[in-house]
């Protein structure tokens, strides 16, 4: 890894925490760089063992109703190529209650055709659905085509987040409110709140939208340049993914609609560590990280790999 001035002081500040907590709590005196070796000994195991491994999710099979997977992309800065994607994926449990019992979690470096990260959420989610089979599968994502077709591959049903959907209608408001004011018209703020309720509760909610958006567009008063796109940009959103937004009959089965779980591993995993500033990566190092701290923020899994590694070893 190469940092810049402040990033190294970042980095080191982190390594000095761990060095006080061993000190003051285990009363071990440890060099900043044993620790830093050790962290890079033991995700080389992490990532040795990864395919041979076999982690058991404690959710028992009749408790576990929905597998909800996501799949997204976040930046970082690596040497010599600068801004990069790094895959994360998230696989979470549901009861039939809709309330979440697990997650695992995959993260993976820049990488041409992402056919690592594929390949390694294509054997997780092979072992879940193995493990429950009885539970349904439902891929949750933004927009992004590519990553539609790969859920598509494991999912019955895909489902588009909701916070995207909405950012849309915002951005469409100001548009679908020319010329309001008098007679009672919705203000832009007005419109926005009811299209929100309308597409997260009604049955269609989201064609009637795409429907009304489309009627502007072609009947309404004369709109200035910028509003126009952004109405046309939302309208084109909803058209290209209308299949995947019948909110009302997700939440009325307890189905997530949200892609927070998948976002907030995006900052936690990848974002909170890879992008202080001044940072920059080499592929190898940042692989490293990755997978500790995905592993550390899958459920029951950190547990289980000091488990094996008591009983069998490095």
């Amino acid at each position: 890894m190469r940092l810049g001035e402040g990033a190294a002081g970042a980095e080191r500040g982190r390594r000095i925490t761990v060095q006080r907590d061993l000190r003051e709590h285990h009363d071990r005196e440890v060099s900043l760089a044993l620790i830093q070796s050790l962290a890079a000994e033991t995700a080389k195991v992490v990532m040795a063992r990864e395919d041979r491994w076999t982690y058991t999710s404690l959710t028992p099979p009749d408790q576990a109703a929905v597998i909800a997977l996501g799949y997204d992309g976040t930046c970082e800065q690596t040497c010599g190529e600068g801004w990069k994607q790094v895959m994360v994926g998230t696989m979470t449990l549901y009861d039939s209650g809709g309330e979440p019992l697990e997650t695992l979690c995959q993260a993976n470096a820049p990488e041409d055709g992402k056919a690592t990260f594929l390949s390694r959420m294509d054997r997780e989610v092979a072992a879940l659905k193995n493990r429950y089979p009885d539970a349904l599968s439902v891929g949750v994502s933004d927009g992004a085509a590519d990553l539609r077709a790969e859920l598509g591959k494991h999912c019955g049903q895909l489902i588009l987040d909701f916070w995207h959907a909405a950012g849309y209608i915002v951005s469409a408001g100001q548009a679908m409110t020319v010329g309001a004011g008098a007679h009672g018209e919705l203000t832009a703020a007005q419109w926005t709140d009811q299209a929100l309720h309308r597409l997260k509760t009604e049955e269609g909610g989201a064609v009637g939208l795409l429907a009304e958006m489309e009627r502007r567009l072609d009947n309404g008063p004369r709109l200035a340049k910028a509003e126009r796109a952004e109405l046309e940009r939302a309208a084109g959103y909803f058209a290209n993914n209308l299949d995947r937004m019948d909110y009302a009959a997700a939440l009325r089965e307890n189905l997530p609609i949200g892609s927070g779980i998948t976002e907030a591993a995006c900052k936690t995993i990848v974002k909170a560590r890879l992008c202080g500033g001044g940072m920059r990566w080499h592929p190898g190092s940042m692989q490293q990280v990755l997978s500790l701290r995905a592993l550390r923020r899958s459920s029951n899994r950190w547990d289980q790999f000091w488990t094996r590694i008591d009983r069998q070893g490095f």
